[in-house]
């Protein structure tokens, strides 16, 4: 059961919440109880997103044209006013997580934002060589690892002992791949060193967090320490 006022996860016949102090008052089926309040819920979907996502769209777009009025008015060309644009851009991307309710597309919009202003820092200042073979692939491999991931993540049953080693996988995935990508730009050739001393203890954790996921009193009494 839990406390009705905390949410926190309480053993049976308690008459205080050891977390709030509250006094507790039993329903006659506990299951019933809920963790949290429902209002919450039904605050949070009387909320229009991709009414505000729209108005903060437009205030983007006011700002960027502002800033490349007052770039041409003051240089008498565009000049400084294109690193403006480009970050406006990558911002009105991440709005898309607003909009959407399915997340691939809006993952997919950020990860061409984010690549849009790198590419045009490096154009700008003649640097496609190294956008090209590190700072794009490099990109683009995070953000499928990433994805991959949280495909899943959705897929699975929540069990915080099993997301554990996920992200722990997820996370030297992205430090091997990004040692790979800088050897292959420097020296063309691949040569893992500290990608690999990283992570090896970070691969032995989550090969434990792995194994005591499968034994239900450790699951339990993570979850109550965790809470209380």
């Amino acid at each position: 059961m839990y406390c009705y006022k905390c949410g926190v996860k309480l053993k049976d016949n308690l008459k205080r919440c050891p977390l709030c102090k509250t006094y507790l008052k039993y329903a006659k089926n506990t299951s019933e109880l809920s963790a949290y309040s429902n209002i919450i819920d039904d605050v949070g979907g009387h909320i229009n997103f991709k009414y505000i996502s729209k108005i903060l769209l437009l205030i983007l777009v006011l700002s960027a044209l502002i800033t490349v009025i007052c770039n041409y008015f003051i240089s008498g060309k565009i000049t400084w006013s294109i690193y403006v644009i480009a970050s406006i851009t990558y911002l009105s991307f991440q709005l898309s997580f607003l909009y959407f309710k399915k997340k691939l597309f809006p993952a997919i919009l950020s990860m061409i934002g984010l690549e849009y202003l790198l590419f045009t820092i490096a154009y700008l200042n003649n640097g496609m060589h190294w956008y090209l073979y590190l700072v794009m692939p490099n990109i683009f491999a995070v953000w499928l690892i990433i994805v991959l991931s949280v495909y899943i993540f959705k897929r699975k049953k929540r069990n915080l002992m099993r997301n554990i080693p996920i992200i722990f996988f997820i996370i030297s995935s992205i430090l091997i791949v990004t040692e790979i990508l800088i050897d292959l730009y420097l020296r063309n050739i691949i040569k893992l060193t500290w990608s690999l001393y990283a992570s090896i203890p970070i691969l032995v954790i989550s090969l434990i967090f792995f194994i005591a996921s499968f034994n239900k009193h450790i699951v339990e009494e993570l979850k109550k320490r965790v809470f209380i």
